[in-house]
């Protein structure tokens, strides 16, 4: 009669937990089911690099992380006003003079903010442009 009664309460006891771990388990899968991260496409150009390339990135991404998905080597650096791209496939700030670098612009206007600052929209159309005076 013990050993029923043990192989009872072991019963239980495995009843119980797995209970537990599948009411564990359900709560996991609802956030899974969520899907992959949203995303969106862009089109980047970038001088003596690509034209009108199509890339995709994260929903929320910046104007930097467009250029990061284009596949160009770049180089860049945090400043007081945010990230800075110093160069572009080995052509940087001042190759050209004292006023030359990179800028860009979103749907032909050029923000007044840092590339990892602007945040990017689905079909935003983002060029990369080296100028010899930033006031081009």
């Amino acid at each position: 009669m013990v050993i029923r009664n043990k192989k009872s309460l072991l019963l239980i006891c495995l009843v119980m937990m797995l209970s537990v771990l599948l009411y564990g388990c359900g709560g996991e899968k609802e956030e899974a089911s969520a899907g992959p991260e949203a995303t969106i496409t862009c089109i980047i150009s970038v001088d003596d690099f690509c034209s009108d390339k199509v890339v995709e990135i994260k929903e929320g991404g910046s104007v930097y992380d467009t250029l990061k998905a284009s596949g160009a080597d770049i180089a860049s650096r945090k400043s007081t006003h945010g990230l800075y791209v110093e160069g572009i496939n080995g052509r940087f700030e001042f190759d050209e003079g004292p006023s030359s670098g990179w800028v860009y612009t979103v749907n032909e206007e050029r923000p007044s903010v840092s590339c990892d600052e602007y945040e990017v929209e689905a079909d935003d159309e983002i060029v990369w442009k080296y100028v010899i005076s930033y006031e081009e």
